[in-house]
């Protein structure tokens, strides 16, 4: 696998999807490789869910995909619910770097916090500048507080690989190692 920046990777996701549903499922790829890189969430992660296959297992009563696309599991047993929100950089309109998280999609996530179990933090992942002002603000006033991880803490994680293809086979890989390495508990 080539090492590469996460520019060159969101590029290449841009240029092969098929439609606006493909691109998000492809850059919750990206969110998956960043957090399992991740200085602040990376040695903590023991599995990372698509919603709908943690909904299910859990017999969750919101089973579609609400506003969180991933539950992520730690290793001492907590849950973090994560927002991806990708921007196409092939799209009309202003660059992806500049986009902002906006309130709407701080405020379904504060929304959907009750359903889920005690304790679990909340996350957006953005390949954007992080909450625009309004989210800010929201953000600031609610007793829900939803943590972002930018574009810039994305690429801070480290280098991606530089295709989609090699992305999918790096997350299953990383994946299945960090299952394989999970001791139950006695």
């Amino acid at each position: 696998m080539a090492s590469h920046s996460l520019d060159t990777l969101l590029l290449d996701i841009a240029a092969n999807f098929k439609n606006r549903s493909a691109f998000g499922v492809d850059v919750e790829e990206a969110v998956q490789w960043a957090l399992l890189q991740s200085p602040r969430w990376g040695q903590t992660i023991a599995r990372i869910h698509r919603w709908e296959t943690w909904a299910k297992a859990t017999h969750h009563p919101l089973p579609q995909d609400l506003g969180i696309d991933l539950m992520v599991e730690l290793y001492d047993g907590s849950l973090i619910a994560v927002q991806s929100k990708g921007y196409d950089a092939h799209r009309a309109g202003t660059s992806p770097e500049k986009k902002t998280v906006d309130v709407a999609t701080v405020m379904k996530l504060v929304g959907l916090h009750p359903t889920l179990p005690a304790g679990t933090q909340l996350l957006v992942v953005t390949t954007g500048r992080g909450f625009g002002r309004n989210a800010a603000a929201f953000n600031t006033a609610s007793r829900t507080k939803v943590i972002v991880m930018d574009r810039q803490q994305m690429r801070d994680t480290g280098t991606f690989p530089v295709t989609l293809s090699e992305l999918i086979e790096a997350v299953r890989a990383e994946k299945l190692r960090r299952r394989d390495a999970i001791i139950p508990a006695a």
